[in-house]
């Protein structure tokens, strides 16, 4: 059975807190593992790794972000398939459905799309 923990500072890190919560099967009901239960050390942990990152990224220029995030959304599409799978480990969705392609559907990494919304307004 796989376990969950936390990923923190581009690492996985282990609950301190002692506890666990288990995490189950919504189409079965049966238990298929246990998640950390994070402790306050953990997110302050977390948060401080966030806001460091944050400061970091704000530093970095467009063109270097627009670079990374192309990367990534690269990564994503080689990985279709693998996305997709614990998509539906994780949220019981069908592979084949909207869920088939992770890259468009389940990730709005931001881009700028050609698809207009009209947002109507009353008076």
């Amino acid at each position: 059975m796989a376990y969950i923990s936390h990923w923190i500072g581009g690492a996985v890190v282990s609950g301190t807190s002692g506890r666990t919560s288990p995490v189950y099967d919504t189409a079965t009901g049966l238990q298929i593992t246990d998640v950390d239960l994070a402790s306050v050390g953990n997110v302050d942990t977390a948060v401080g790794s966030a806001t460091a990152a944050s400061r970091e990224w704000r530093h970095t220029s467009l063109s270097k972000r627009s670079e990374i995030l192309v990367a990534f959304r690269q990564l994503l599409h080689d990985a279709t398939d693998d996305v997709a799978k614990v998509i539906t480990a994780e949220h019981r969705r069908v592979v084949t459905s909207r869920w088939s392609d992770p890259v468009t559907s389940t990730i709005d990494l931001g881009f700028p799309t050609t698809r207009k919304t009209t947002r109507k307004t009353t008076d």
